[in-house]
């Protein structure tokens, strides 16, 4: 959902990669306590920042910053049942540790990304 509008024909080649990240706090977007902050984040953000408007996104991501969280765990929109982590700040002192695992494999996505 997050890249299907930049997918096209020319563009679908991409690399599926693996990383391994350290433990951390992570809200749960999924867990019903976060059903407002999930609601708040989960409205496009592409639109109120042409605006000049601050998207309402970035709004729940200094919140949950300021919860203490290093990162959230966002469930899928057009997927029930994936999901993915973003994190704040990584591979800095006190921070999540992030590492490659493995090697790129070369992946081909689908147009019906979007």
């Amino acid at each position: 959902m997050a890249i299907g509008q930049y997918v096209k024909e020319e563009t679908r080649n991409r690399l599926l990669m693996t990383f391994d990240v350290s433990l951390c706090r992570l809200l749960d977007l999924r867990a019903d306590k976060a059903k407002d902050l999930h609601a708040l984040a989960s409205q496009p953000w592409l639109g109120a920042l042409k605006a000049g408007q601050e998207p309402a996104s970035w709004r729940a991501a200094d919140m949950i910053r300021d919860l203490g969280y290093d990162g959230l765990i966002d469930p899928s929109r057009r997927r029930p049942g994936l999901w993915h982590i973003t994190l704040f700040h990584w591979n800095r002192e006190n921070k999540p540790q992030v590492r490659a695992v493995g090697k790129p494999k070369e992946i081909r996505l689908g147009l019906d990304y979007r």
